[in-house]
């Protein structure tokens, strides 16, 4: 039970990290063409989407 507890935060701190280093970098991203606006949204979006499916195969 402790173990998968611990394996859920891990995937949901893997997610906020990872979401984390997109809104802190957005402005120079966007700028210097690595996304376009929609593109960096559906880069977030994937992002939470993996975060989810990470976290529910940690439950099974």
């Amino acid at each position: 039970m402790i173990d998968s507890l611990n394996e859920e935060l891990k995937a949901l701190e893997e997610m906020t990290d990872n979401l984390r280093t997109l809104f802190q970098h957005e402005d120079r991203l966007i700028a210097e063409g690595w996304y376009s606006k929609l593109e960096f949204l559906n880069a977030v979006c994937d992002v939470i989407q993996e975060g989810i499916k990470n976290m529910k195969a940690e439950k099974e």
